[in-house]
Parts: C-alpha cells; structure tokens; sequence
C-alpha cells in the first residue's frame, strides 16, 4: 500500500470517529439541557443551600485581640452562598485568599498553559455549573471584597507554590485532566446531579478529603502537596495576623484545605506564650 493512501484511510478513518463523537457529544448536551430545564432546575430552587463550611477563632498576638474566620469554599458559588457572602462581607476588614495574585510577566509557555487549561476547565465548568447551581457569575467573598474595596491579600504569593513551579510533566498532567473533562462535559452533569442528591454534608466532604493526610507513609503525592500547601497558607495567615493592623480576619480556602489549616494554626499560634487561638 502506497504511503499517500495509508495516510487518506487514516484521514478519513479520524474525520469519522471525530464526527461520531461530535454528533454524540451534541445530542448528549441537547439531553442535558432538556433535563436541566424540565427537572433538575425546579429540584434546584427548592433543595441548593449554603455550603460554606466556617470555623471562627479568638487570635492572641502580641497582647492583642483579633478576630479569625477560616472559611472552606468550593471557589464556585452557589446563588445562596452568594447571597450570604454579601450580607457577610461588611464584617470583616481583610480578606485572605487561596492563590496567588495576577501578573502580566509570565513566559510564554506559562501563559499558553494558562489559557488552555483555563479555556477546557471552563466547558466542563458549564455543565457542573448546571447540575449544582454553580455559577462563576455569582459574586465569591473575594470578588464581594474587590468590588466594596474591602483589602484582600492572597495566601500563595511567596509560598513558592504557585503555577511557576509546576514541573512540565505536572503541567501536562493538569492540562490532559482539563481536556479530559471538556470531552466528556455532558456526563459530568450527570455525575454531579447525582452528587447533589447524595446526603453528604459538607463539613463530612471537607474532613474525608483531609483523613489521608494523617496517614503520610501512604498518601498519594497530590496529598502530599495539598498537605504542603496547607501548611504554607497557614504561615501566611499567621504573617498577615502579626504585621496588619487590621482585627476582622476573614480566610477563604477551597474546601480541602479547611481542616489540614486549621491544624497549623493552631501548631503555629500556640508556640510562643504571648500567642494563643481558641475556636468559638
């Protein structure tokens, strides 16, 4: 067989395989959207609820007396997590934030990275979005922040964790997660509207997601980082906490990280005699 005509049947064997998926990968979001808009959405307004998990702290530094919410987020609202976010904000005077701040000075590569992996999380975001009542429109405490010029600072800007330092091979295993969840948005919708029917509350999701940590000769190495993080985030608050000036702390934090934070805080805050926390 000719080079040339081995490489048409090859040609035509994938515009094939790719129209049968295009055509299925359609008709399986035209079934969610239907769905979405004759069921799931009515089961929505009446069952979607707060699921910010909070723990408030009484914080002794230096002789003075300071206030500390840890809050644990799923960094995409829902309409009633909003809602409380924005009859809340006011009583705080700095916001803390998982992540690191936006710079315009990144190398090529780290953009291009960026923007793709950003783009495919997106599509699967869509339909999550749909199933849970999450919406990257619905104001977050840290865009309520920005917006009431309430001062935010982030938990992950010298901590060297940021997307800098992701090895090659990390960064590809991230983006090949995000294509992967784009090609197969629509059933994503139905694993998620699953979920939210299942009776798991979510303080239970945040403290399953931390057992692994405890058990540090077998944890899987996304564990180990998600356990470094947490240890990082928890000296950048104790930093902020000693240097500002302000008394109403509030920290938000993806959700896995709540109780692993916690942890370290209280390891770091109770060091030193003229330092003390104390849960509410």
């Amino acid at each position: 067989m000719a080079p040339s005509t081995k490489r048409h049947r090859l040609r035509t064997v994938f515009g094939l395989c790719a129209g049968i998926y295009a055509g299925a990968y359609s008709l399986a979001s035209v079934a969610v959207l239907q769905n979405y808009a004759t069921e799931h959405r009515a089961w929505l307004n009446t069952h979607t609820k707060n699921e910010l998990v909070f723990q408030e702290f009484d914080v002794d530094i230096n002789g003075k007396r300071k206030q500390l919410t840890l809050v644990g987020e799923t960094h995409v609202y829902n309409q009633q997590e909003s809602a409380f976010a924005a009859s809340t904000i006011s009583q705080y005077d700095l916001v803390l934030y998982e992540g690191a701040e936006k710079t315009q000075n990144k190398p090529f590569l780290t953009k291009a990275f960026v923007t793709s992996a950003r783009t495919a999380f997106r599509v699967n975001q869509a339909f999550y979005g749909l199933a849970t009542d999450r919406d990257r429109n619905n104001p977050t405490y840290r865009t309520l922040a920005l917006k009431n010029h309430t001062p935010v600072q982030y938990l992950e800007n010298n901590t060297h964790g940021g997307i800098d330092t992701l090895t090659l091979e990390q960064k590809t295993a991230i983006l090949a997660q995000a294509v992967l969840g784009a090609s197969v948005g629509p059933f994503t919708y139905w694993l998620e509207k699953e979920d939210a029917h299942t009776a798991i509350t979510p303080l239970e999701d945040a403290r399953n997601a931390h057992t692994p940590i405890r058990n540090r000769n077998t944890q899987h190495p996304s564990t180990t980082n998600s356990n470094n993080r947490d240890h990082l985030m928890a000296l950048e608050i104790v930093r902020y906490l000693r240097e500002r000036p302000e008394t109403r702390v509030i920290a938000v934090t993806g959700r896995y990280h709540f109780f692993g934070i916690q942890e370290h805080l209280e390891q770091e805050l109770t060091r030193n005699t003229d330092e003390g926390i104390k849960k509410k």
